[in-house]
């Protein structure tokens, strides 16, 4: 029987984005999308992305790769807002 395994499990979604997207050309969307998940993946870069799903990141870490205040930072810098974020935002 395998032994079980303590982590951190993320699931980041855009938020709105289905609403966004009958707003506004659908290429310039796709476009966007990829810069936002791009810069979630980029956030997360101490855990381990294993899966990217339509407007969704699944990303998992072991307990022993980020520590309490890492794992609080690394959520913190990839659920936050980049500066610029007002004229692109899907919310």
């Amino acid at each position: 029987m395998n032994a079980i395994e303590r982590g951190l499990l993320l699931i980041a979604d855009v938020s709105g984005y289905t609403r966004y997207l009958g707003g506004v050309e659908l290429d310039h969307a796709q476009d966007i999308l990829a810069d936002l998940l791009g810069a979630v993946v980029a956030n997360t870069s101490a855990m381990r992305t294993a899966k990217l799903e339509g407007d969704a990141v699944f990303c998992h870490a072991p307990r022993g790769d980020l520590d309490g205040p890492a794992s609080s930072t690394q959520l913190r810098a990839a659920t936050s807002r980049s500066p610029n974020a007002d004229a692109r935002s899907p919310t």
